[in-house]
């Protein structure tokens, strides 16, 4: 009924919106990991500092950081 929806709902929204703040995060991390390795926005390539972005977003399950991982002989 709507109500029970509604009350679903609302208990939902919070822990979606962490989520989705997790999601951002973890892909914040693979993108400086990326500009990290091939020297965008100012940064001086450091593979080793890439590979510490990588890691990081790895973590929270970023497909593409893992991929970067395995590029780079990282796992």
């Amino acid at each position: 009924d709507r109500a029970s929806a509604e009350k679903l709902y609302k208990a939902a929204v919070p822990k979606l919106k962490i989520a989705a703040e997790k999601f951002e995060s973890s892909l914040a991390m693979y993108a400086l990991g990326y500009c990290y390795e091939h020297g965008f926005g100012g940064l001086k390539k450091d593979l080793n500092e890439a590979v510490k972005w990588y890691r990081k977003s790895a973590d929270y399950d970023i497909v593409e950081a893992k991929e970067a991982l395995e590029r780079l002989g990282k796992k």
